[in-house]
């Protein structure tokens, strides 16, 4: 059987990767006062970041039934199956909204929710890729994804105005953290952020998420290992070299793409881990 597998843009795919790995990736939009871009075709990351620390109105949404619609039934004309990949559900309708579509598809749509979100999801795209390939059947391959230990991570943002728009953190909450200068750490847990916990700078708060990171996961060797960051370029790499030291283990250092920085904000750092998906199923 021909399977096509697409995903969602909140894997923050460029789109030098789209073209040069032939990915099929169904684009978000993303709004700035009020005007509406498509990621990555008519709006850059550059561009996003640059808004973004303007205090532009900025939001995003998910990848439109009509363009959904539209890759489907191309794919389709040539492929017996599509298989789709979104974000995890909790974070977002795209689960959802592709799932209702695929029922009118007699079985030939599969959504798969990998309970991922960013730069992890494209080594759940890979494992997927890879099942195909090794001729797993549409149903093995959904099982073992879903089934899949989700993603962790702890986010740590620079301020806290974006959390306060994005209904993250209350008004009163907010004032009370600025007053005190409070950094939160949220953190991504079965596909949910969430409060974590609040530190009194922002270095040590950054300093702490690492380390809880590391006392975690003392298997480390099973695991993906990456930060995400946008404009810390030297502090990831601070924080990289700091956990290899601690654990042995490379750390992948990633660009932030908008999907998260719409709701943390600029100079934002994420750490996280991925548990390896297995070689078969």
């Amino acid at each position: 059987m021909k399977i096509k597998i697409m995903i969602d843009s909140a894997a923050d795919i460029s789109k030098e990767m789209q073209e040069k790995e032939n990915i099929a990736v169904a684009r978000f939009a993303l709004t700035v006062d009020g005007k509406q871009y498509i990621d990555e075709e008519e709006i850059s990351l550059d561009e996003f970041k640059k808004f973004l620390a303007e205090e532009r109105d900025v939001s995003t949404s998910q990848a439109s039934i009509g363009l959904l619609m539209e890759m489907f039934d191309e794919f389709l004309k040539e492929y017996d199956h599509v298989i789709y990949l979104t974000l995890s559900r909790k974070l977002s309708g795209s689960y959802q909204s592709a799932y209702a579509l695929s029922q009118e598809y007699e079985g030939r749509v599969t959504v798969i929710d990998g309970n991922v979100v960013a730069t992890p999801m494209q080594n759940t795209y890979h494992a997927i890729k890879r099942y195909v390939e090794q001729g797993k059947s549409v149903e093995e391959i959904k099982e073992a994804i879903e089934n899949h230990e989700p993603m962790y991570a702890h986010i740590v943002p620079f301020d806290i105005k974006h959390l306060k728009k994005g209904g993250r953190i209350s008004s009163q909450a907010a004032a009370l953290a600025n007053l005190l200068k409070i950094t939160p750490i949220l953190s991504l847990k079965d596909g949910v952020i969430d409060a974590h916990d609040k530190v009194r700078t922002r270095k040590k708060a950054v300093q702490k998420a690492v380390n809880e990171l590391i006392k975690l996961y003392p298997n480390a060797n099973e695991y993906h290992w990456y930060i995400l960051q946008s404009d810390l370029d030297e502090e990831a790499q601070e924080y990289a070299d700091y956990i290899k030291t601690a654990n042995g283990e490379t750390v992948e250092i990633f660009e932030m793409y908008p999907l998260i920085l719409t709701h943390t904000g600029p100079k934002t750092i994420v750490i996280g881990t991925q548990r390896k998906y297995p070689e078969t199923i």
